[in-house]
């Protein structure tokens, strides 16, 4: 995927203000929710020379109201110290899942997650490259529960659906980022893919 289908795949997953203001939400509120869900082109936006769908949509567009889950891309607010230190590394922030900085490998183009008190530690690999993590951040946006409501107001046997649902479009994701996991990697953490205690 690209940065351009990308930011039109997000915009289109946005519910509608009919839909959101079915659920409690007044008009006003109900338009910056769906911003959310755009990134906006940079009026100095021009064509990026990164092949790097990524890095294109970051130098692009302005995605600082979007956040998948608990993703967010662009800046992630990390100190100059910290910084300093990845850039020595030849990574760079390109995000963050929330407080932790989302890391490219400029030599590799992988993207791990690190700690965010430590730039040297990876907690997890999330994707091989740019391109495949907006693939599967794309399916981690467009993920609908079989049972949507608060999982108390459920059976057992409609969470486990919602789980076994959840584990699945964790486990592509994983697949299509590049980095198959057959517990479904990050992405189950995502989706908040947890089986039912009970």
């Amino acid at each position: 995927m690209n940065a351009d289908e990308f930011v039109l795949g997000i915009a289109a997953l946005a519910p509608s203000v009919a839909e959101l203001q079915a659920e409690g939400l007044s008009a006003q509120s109900a338009e910056n929710f769906r911003k959310s869900y755009e990134c906006t082109r940079r009026s100095d936006s021009s064509v990026s020379a990164s092949d790097n769908p990524l890095l294109d949509l970051l130098a692009r567009y302005d995605c600082s109201k979007l956040e998948i889950a608990v993703v967010t891309l662009g800046s992630a607010g990390i100190n100059k110290s910290y910084s300093d230190k990845l850039l020595s590394q030849r990574k760079r922030v390109v995000g963050g899942v929330e407080a932790d900085p989302l890391v490219l490998d400029e030599k590799t183009g992988e993207i791990d997650v690190r700690d965010h008190t430590d730039p040297t530690f990876t907690m997890a690999k999330i994707a091989a490259n740019g391109g495949k993590l907006l693939d599967a951040l794309y399916l981690v946006s467009s993920f609908k529960r079989p049972h949507p409501g608060s999982s108390r107001d459920l059976t057992r046997e409609q969470r486990m659906e919602n789980y076994r649902a959840a584990l699945d479009r964790a486990r592509s994701a994983a697949e299509v980022a590049g980095v198959p996991d057959p517990n479904g990697g990050i992405y189950a953490t995502l989706l908040g893919a947890w089986e039912p205690s009970d």
